[in-house]
């Protein structure tokens, strides 16, 4: 049995996935907590994979009591533990594209928190039967079903929200210049026909107020 305590958003739950389905062995189950973002969006099939949905006491019994008693029963190698390694190069911490098994007696084992953010990391056919919830497929099929067809679409992604306050390197805010968004769209309607702009993200509200042309 494999125990792991999810962290972040949706992409990086499916990293997470990815590499647990990869390293669970045949038949082996996987007990997960927090995947709330993966189950919301896939239907991810319940053969030998438990996830447990956060809820507010559960965070105080299994974050306070059973994550630190696993990382316990690890430390004294009753159990294995798997950890993503980090390199702390120029002072700065970051997951490698590697990771680390310490076996232990009993045929369990905790993985570490980490965002497994490498093809090395998974195979690509194991969460192949993961697929994207109907509901979601159809509200998507409806947006593009009213963009007229002789239009070439064109997809801006913008992130805010964590990226305002997130550092990485030492250097905070990682959310792209409004300046980088423009440059591009201007590249868009010097060079394409029959444009259609299709935004994603996760402050509406700026992208109404920024790219209302």
């Amino acid at each position: 049995m494999l125990f792991f305590f999810a962290d972040g958003r949706l992409g990086n739950q499916i990293f997470q996935y990815a590499f647990l389905k990869t390293i669970a062995k045949k038949d082996e189950t996987l007990m997960i907590y927090d995947f709330d973002s993966i189950i919301d969006v896939f239907d991810v099939p319940r053969r030998k994979t438990f996830i447990i949905k956060k809820r507010r006491y559960l965070r105080v019994i299994l974050k306070l009591i059973a994550r630190p008693f696993l990382i316990l029963l690890s430390k004294i190698r009753l159990i294995s533990l798997i950890r993503q390694d980090v390199d702390y190069s120029n002072g700065f911490k970051y997951g490698c594209d590697t990771y680390t098994k310490k076996e232990g007696i009993l045929p369990f084992s905790f993985i570490d928190t980490g965002f497994f953010q490498s093809e090395n990391f998974f195979d690509d056919n194991v969460i192949n039967d993961t697929m994207i919830k109907s509901k979601h497929l159809r509200k998507a099929n409806n947006l593009l079903e009213n963009i007229p067809s002789n239009k070439h679409k064109v997809f801006v992604h913008v992130r805010r929200v964590d990226y305002i306050n997130e550092s990485c390197f030492g250097i905070k805010g990682l959310t792209l210049p409004l300046s980088y968004y423009k440059k591009c769209i201007r590249w868009f309607e010097g060079n394409v026909e029959n444009l259609f702009f299709v935004f994603l993200s996760d402050d509406t509200e700026f992208v109404e107020y920024c790219f209302n042309d």
